[in-house]
C-alpha cells in the first residue's frame, strides 16, 4: 500500500478493469491450444500431399468437445494459401453415407458457383477432361455440379435419379469409381482438396 501511495501511476493505473465488459477472460477468436503432437501429424500429412500429390486419409478420434474440429480447422489457412478448398460433410444416424457425401459436394460446388469465375472455369475444365462418362449421373446426384457444368437434366447422358435407389441402380462400386474420378478432376497439387467428414462412425 505504501508503494502504491508513492507510485500511483504504476500501481493504481486504470487498465479498464472497472468496466464490466472487461471483467472476463478474453481469448482470441480461432485460438488453438494444446494437442501439438496431433497438430504436427495433421500438418505433416497436408505437406506430404502437397509434395507428392497423393491422397492421404487422416483419422481423428476422441470424445465430443475434445477439440477434434478445432484441430482440423488449423489447416484452413495453409490450405487456402495453397489454393485449395475444404469440403465438409457431417454424418448422423438418420442420413445415409451417400447422402452425406453428395450433400457435402453439392455445398462445395454451390460455393464455387457463387465465387470466383476463374476457379469455376478451371474446375469445369478439369471435370470435362477427366470424366469422359458418368457426368450425368453425378449431376443428378449433385445439383450444383449440374449448375457448374451448365447442363440441363434432360441432356444428361445417364438415366439415374437422385433418390435412394440411385445406389442400387448404378451400383456401389460404380459410385465409388465416379466419386474417385470426380475428386481427381477437381484436385491437384496446385488445388488441394481436404474432404472433412465429421462424426464418421
Amino acid at each position: 500500500l505504501q508503494m502504491a501511495a508513492r507510485m500511483p501511476h504504476i500501481y493504481l493505473k486504470n487498465n479498464g478493469w472497472d468496466d464490466a465488459r472487461n471483467n472476463r477472460l478474453r481469448i482470441p477468436h480461432n485460438s488453438f491450444y494444446g494437442r501439438k503432437s496431433e497438430l504436427s501429424l495433421v500438418v505433416h500429412s497436408f505437406d506430404t500431399v502437397l509434395r507428392f500429390g497423393r491422397p492421404i486419409m487422416v483419422s481423428v478420434s476422441g470424445y465430443a468437445g475434445t477439440g477434434k474440429t478445432a484441430l482440423l480447422n488449423q489447416i484452413k489457412r495453409p490450405l487456402s494459401d495453397a489454393g485449395g478448398f475444404m469440403i465438409r460433410g457431417k454424418f448422423d444416424k438418420m442420413t445415409s453415407p451417400n447422402t452425406v457425401v453428395f450433400s457435402a459436394l453439392d455445398a462445395f460446388f454451390g460455393e464455387i458457383n457463387d465465387g470466383d469465375s476463374d476457379a469455376a472455369a478451371q474446375l469445369k475444365l478439369g471435370i470435362t477432361e477427366t470424366l469422359e462418362f458418368g457426368v450425368g449421373a453425378l449431376m443428378r446426384a449433385i445439383p450444383n455440379l449440374q449448375v457448374l457444368m451448365e447442363e440441363d437434366k434432360r441432356n444428361a447422358e445417364d438415366e439415374y435419379d437422385t433418390d435412394e435407389s440411385v445406389s442400387e441402380s448404378i451400383g456401389h462400386q460404380r459410385w465409388k469409381f465416379l466419386l474417385c474420378k470426380l475428386m481427381n478432376a477437381i484436385s491437384n497439387r496446385s488445388r488441394p482438396i481436404a474432404f472433412y467428414l465429421d462424426d464418421l462412425h
